[in-house]
């Protein structure tokens, strides 16, 4: 019995690491698309927190701080949003 369990937790560990996209031969065209995507998103993130970045050292108060926070949320939302 412990020998079938042993075998079907294998099974599936290797069932669940052989997704698509983690293949070690994927086409190149989309690797670089998804390279290509990756790092807009980090561009994106950089410059959201270069804004929220203006934003705090202009601030001279705690709740205008506290302004640049709730203002910076909803594009950092945005971004884990799937595309």
């Amino acid at each position: 019995m412990k020998l079938v369990l042993n075998f079907l937790a294998a099974a599936f560990l290797v069932i669940i690491t052989s997704g698509v996209g983690y293949s070690a031969n994927a086409a190149p065209g989309d690797f670089e698309q998804r390279k290509a995507e990756q790092i807009r998103r980090l561009d994106n993130r950089i410059r959201q927190l270069q804004d929220e970045k203006t934003c705090v050292s202009a601030a001279t108060t705690r709740e205008a701080m506290r302004t640049c926070r709730e203002q910076a949320k909803p594009a950092q939302k945005s971004q884990r949003e799937p595309t």
